[in-house]
């Protein structure tokens, strides 16, 4: 797509159209990234973005809970 800057202040902005944005992600906030001749706009991502959908996945994988640590001293010497 083929666009023009425009004066923001003492700036320079781009439009970008609504269908644009919604297939990017983006949000109110973004992230530039220079990258040599290359003005990069991206979604800010949470540190934690996928976790939940992670866990949620790998508890589906382990149908019963299980013991991580367990080995033959757990087994012969606590008493349950």
């Amino acid at each position: 797509m083929k666009t023009k800057l425009i004066k923001v202040g003492n700036s320079k902005g781009v439009r970008i159209p609504k269908p644009m944005i919604e297939e990017a992600g983006l949000s109110d906030e973004i992230e530039l990234i220079l990258d040599k001749n290359r003005i990069i706009l991206q979604s800010m991502q949470s540190s934690r973005a996928g976790w939940s959908k992670a866990f949620l996945e790998a508890e589906e994988i382990h149908e019963e809970p299980t013991t991580y640590f367990a080995n033959d001293w757990d087994e012969e010497e606590w008493t349950w």
